[in-house]
Order: C-alpha cells, then sequence, then structure tokens
C-alpha cells in the first residue's frame, strides 16, 4: 500500500482522518488496520550549521513508515516549539494521554531528541502500552519481541 492511498487529515484535525471512526479494537474501520499515532516537533530554534526536518517531511516519513508496516495513521499531533524543560507542550501532552489511555496502539516519532530533551527516561512510561518507533535512531520498542514470545 502506498501512502497515497491513506488519506491525510486536514492541518488541525483532531479526529481521525475523514471516513474513519474509531472502534474499540484500535483498528480503523475503513482499512482494518492498526493504528498509529504520528508525534512531530521543530524547533523554533535551529542551531546554525544545523539541519532540522520540517514538520511536512517528519509526517511524510511517518506516514511511509505506516503504510510499509501495516497501520493507519489516526492523528498527527504537530508541534512547532523548543522543548526545553519548561516549555508547555499540550500536544505531547495529549499524545501521551491518548497512548496511556489506550487510545492507540503505536506511536511514531523522527527522533528521540524530537520527543523529549529528557532522553529515554520520558518513554519509561509509555513502554508496554503501546510500540513506540524512533525511525531516525532506527528504534523500536517491538524488536526482538517475537523472537522472545
Amino acid at each position: 500500500m502506498s501512502t497515497s492511498t491513506l488519506a491525510r487529515p486536514g492541518r488541525n484535525s483532531s479526529g481521525p482522518t475523514k471516513g474513519m471512526t474509531k472502534n474499540t479494537e484500535g483498528t480503523c474501520t475503513c482499512h482494518g488496520l492498526p493504528y498509529v499515532d504520528l508525534l512531530l516537533r521543530k524547533s523554533k530554534v535551529v542551531r546554525e550549521g544545523e539541519r532540522a526536518l520540517s514538520i511536512r517531511a517528519q509526517e511524510d516519513r511517518g506516514r511511509a513508515w505506516a503504510a510499509e508496516h501495516g497501520y493507519c495513521v489516526r492523528k498527527v499531533w504537530r508541534e512547532n516549539l523548543s522543548a526545553w524543560s519548561d516549555v508547555k507542550r499540550p500536544k505531547y501532552d495529549a499524545a501521551m494521554v491518548a497512548v496511556l489511555a489506550g487510545d492507540v496502539p503505536a506511536l511514531w516519532v523522527y527522533a528521540l531528541d524530537r520527543f523529549s530533551r529528557k532522553g529515554a527516561e520520558s518513554v519509561v512510561p509509555i513502554l508496554g502500552k503501546a510500540r513506540v518507533i524512533f525511525d531516525y535512531e532506527r528504534l523500536d520498542s517491538m524488536d526482538g519481541y517475537e523472537q522472545a514470545a
């Protein structure tokens, strides 16, 4: 399935992609695939000489990952801010609530530093609650799971 087959929600969409309704199994009704949320962040301040992947490019990569791995994008959480310790991140907080509540079985993030500046400790609360993917680092909480089972 190519990424073009998945509907792209509007920029300010807060619910499932049009035509999809949430069901209790965490799968979209139009494709029958499990949901994944995308958490995207681009810092407002980028250090000189540093290239930052745009929000759009992050979304395109997340949607490509979802299509390749058999997921349907449920929600795209977009932040355009620097994520230092004192910064409020309502989109991040809402994404974490969705994961912890079991609303979505997977969360895709471009890179660990886009998720949090606190490092791996910030991931611990959601491990075991959902599949977590950090694309840039090629980290996937499901890696090795099938072999151990």
